[in-house]
């Protein structure tokens, strides 16, 4: 720089000079590096274009992702002047040198995006957020001074959902009280999945039990899912488990242990016969009678005949007929002809979950349509929804959609606009997709949604999957509206007309209510153990193990009375005795006792050791209690008290209300004083929208963000 003359052509400065130079140097190899130098040499502004602008080449995989840094300028700083220029850090001592500059406008703010050299950045500073940044303009010679904000850098998805595109555009967060909410991202890549359930849409007519799914996907590389049809026309449901209505509706399964069922066999043809060894034989779609044919067409000739029905071949020749429920319409052709009912094994459960139904029987309420289907396999490999058919054959009608809760889940993201001034990093939020069934009229993208606040984005007619432009979450929503009488205003009042109502309760379950008797004394036990010990048999003696050892007690016994022969009694207790000569009437005895029968067993024998232990019981005067009752009489929620006195405890709890005399009532609404009487009321305003954060801490972090239910909405 020293051999640059002092004295320079007219209207040269040599500190400007020195300094391009400089400037023209660190920017070496750039379109801006050769602005500088063009704009020195020949004073002009030139576009730079490069030949690999207008080329096309293969990729030779050398990735390279734009260091970018997003600020706010200052009042009379521009961006586009110090392209070039190092911009370096107030309080983090962090230099970059400019490569691009691009200025555009967010939400009312004006935001300058710096491309960094991303050689002349140093590991040992980084520049922060809200620090200001500076730089040296190369039109003005002028320091330029901007406030670097927080931008997103990277994203990843924690939750991924479902049923989600590659390049579908997502947001990253709407609260603008962490950033300006304009964040944006696109879905780069998505995961594979695996079919989780079968829903039926229309259940059809004439399918049966056993008919296969197909599952059909333009997807490459996929394992496909399988199932079947496991119920048809219904199965048993509950009507209620108690008077509450618990339990209404609910199906009645199968207990655990169920785990067989009936096979029924077919007639298969002899391995002699022409066809496949094994092959079923089935039923003809030409008959025109009641017969079963060999085949399609064949005349009276080729039925099949019976070879007897006993061993003296009654009915020999006679034509094997359908019973007499089949028609002659072929409404059964291709079915394969069984055995009789009586002829079949028992087999352990295939195919067997924790919830299997009772099935109605057959020709309960025939109809042939799928009430319940079982998905064998998920498959796998599968990045969109596949299509459903039945293999039947004499099913038609139905239309079954595949759901999922996995399949195009979200894989790797990228990001589109990097939003501006975030103080924490934003949550993705992915719109919401839905599977439909009972779809009435049509859908098409930018309709607006009257039951969800958005607009449709596609509709896939052959999965029946919307996509939508909302939030994927459940908001807790505000009350609706009310009507409720206007009051006088408090000088007004008359504060002795006050109502006195409770707050009831229709019906209520108690636990461990006392058992009363009819007086309504409750009943006590008398006991619940004894702390003695007793003696007590051991095993191996003849009687039952453990039974107590009691005491002898003597028989009962008396002496009978000496009587006289039958044909000398009178029937009285003197007259049929012999009595004393001593004339005091008592009547001799017999000398031998005769027994009276046992006596009841005697008591039992303590232990030793508890012989010095008064006899006591432990229980004794508990009162019974009962598990549950249900108390179907109103009742009141009273007070546990109103302080820490239990002052008013017992006390009904009251609703605040006020009599007639303290609202507006009016005197009539017409010259007829209709009306006359009744209160004016006002209508209360249903609530729009949803509830709302205050904050979630003393800095108000998360004003204004929704509250939503702790899991996704359950869309599939």
């Amino acid at each position: 720089m020293n051999a640059i003359p002092l004295l320079l052509t007219e209207g040269v400065d040599k500190r400007k000079l020195v300094k391009n130079i400089r400037e023209l140097y660190r920017a070496k190899g750039t379109s801006e590096g050769h602005k500088i130098f063009m704009r020195m040499l020949l004073g002009e502004e030139v576009v730079v274009n490069y030949p690999n602008k207008y080329m096309m080449r293969v990729s030779d995989g050398n990735w390279s992702n734009k260091t970018i840094m997003r600020v706010s300028p200052s009042t009379t700083a521009i961006g586009s002047e110090v392209v070039g220029t190092t911009l370096t850090g107030k309080s983090s001592s962090a230099t970059a040198i400019v490569a691009s500059a691009k200025e555009f406008v967010e939400g009312n703010t004006l935001i300058v995006e710096f491309e960094l050299n991303p050689d002349s950045l140093k590991t040992a500073f980084t520049f922060t957020d809200g620090e200001i940044v500076t730089a040296t303009s190369t039109v003005q010679d002028v320091a330029m001074t901007f406030t670097v904000k927080q931008i997103v850098a990277t994203t990843t998805a924690t939750d991924g959902g479902a049923i989600y595109s590659v390049d579908e555009a997502f947001v990253l967060d709407t609260n603008t009280n962490i950033g300006n909410g304009l964040g944006e991202g696109k879905i780069e890549s998505i995961n594979e999945g695996s079919v989780s359930g079968v829903v039926v849409d229309d259940a059809g007519t004439l399918y049966e039990v056993g008919d296969t799914f197909t599952f059909t996907t333009s997807d490459s590389d996929t394992v496909s899912a399988s199932g079947f049809v496991s119920i048809i026309d219904g199965s048993l449901v509950l009507e209620r488990t108690d008077v509450t209505g618990t339990n209404a509706g609910d199906f009645i399964i199968s207990e655990d242990a169920t785990n067989v069922h009936i096979d029924f066999f077919e007639i298969e043809l002899e391995r002699s016969t022409t066809g496949s060894a094994g092959d079923s034989l089935i039923l003809d779609n030409a008959y025109d009678t009641t017969v079963i044919q060999v085949e399609s067409g064949v005349s009276s000739s080729g039925n099949i005949v019976l070879n007897g029905t006993d061993l003296n071949l009654t009915n020999g020749g006679d034509a094997l007929e359908l019973e007499a429920y089949h028609d002659v319409a072929a409404s059964h052709a291709g079915h394969n002809i069984k055995m009789e009912a009586s002829i079949n094994q028992i087999n352990s459960d295939v195919y067997t979950t924790g919830s299997d139904r009772f099935a109605l029987e057959e020709k309960t309420d025939y109809s042939g349509g799928i009430s319940r289907v079982f998905l064998k396999s998920g498959g796998g490999g599968y990045i969109t929804i596949p299509t459903v058919t039945v293999t039947t054959t004499t099913g038609t009608g139905t239309a079954l959609l595949a759901t999922t809760d996995n399949i195009g889940s979200v894989g790797d993201t990228v990001i589109i606009n990097q939003g501006f001034n975030y103080s924490s990093a934003p949550e993705l939020v992915f719109n919401a997709n839905f599977t439909l069934k009972d779809i009435s009229g049509t859908f098409a993208a930018s309709n607006t949604l009257t039951t969800h606040t958005g607009t449709i984005s596609s509709f896939n007619s052959s999965t029946n999957v919307l996509k939508t432009s909302f939030e994927d979450v459940v908001r807790v929503t505000l009350e609706t509206g009310d009507e409720e009488e206007i009051a006088l205003e408090d000088s007004l009042r008359d504060g002795n007309d006050v109502k006195v109502t409770t707050l009831g309760i229709n019906r209520s379950f108690d636990v461990e209510d006392n058992i009363v008797d009819a007086d309504g004394i409750r009943i006590a036990l008398n006991a619940e153990d004894t702390l003695d010990g007793y003696m007590i048999l051991e095993t191996g003696t003849g009687q039952t193990s453990g039974s107590a050892i009691i005491q002898e007690v003597p028989d009962n016994e008396f002496f009978p009375p000496i009587q006289l022969e039958t044909s000398s009694r009178d029937g009285t207790s003197i007259g049929d005795g012999i009595a004393n000569e001593s004339g005091t009437g008592d009547v001799l005895l017999l000398e031998t006792a005769e027994s009276l029968g046992d006596n009841p067993a005697g008591g039992r024998i303590i232990h030793e050791n508890s012989q010095l232990i008064s006899s006591r019981s432990s229980g004794a005067g508990t009162f019974l209690i009962t598990n549950a009752s249900e108390d179907t009489d109103p009742s009141t929620i009273i007070l546990n008290g109103t302080d820490s006195s239990l002052s008013n405890a017992g006390g009904d709890l009251l609703n605040e209300e006020h009599g007639n005399n303290n609202t507006i009532i009016l005197n009539g609404t017409d010259s007829d004083s209709t009306n006359a009487g009744a209160k004016l009321l006002q209508n209360v305003a249903a609530a729009d929208g949803v509830v709302a954060l205050n904050g979630t801490d003393s800095s108000s972090t998360n004003v204004g963000d929704s509250i939503i239910n702790q899991d996704a909405i359950d869309f599939f």
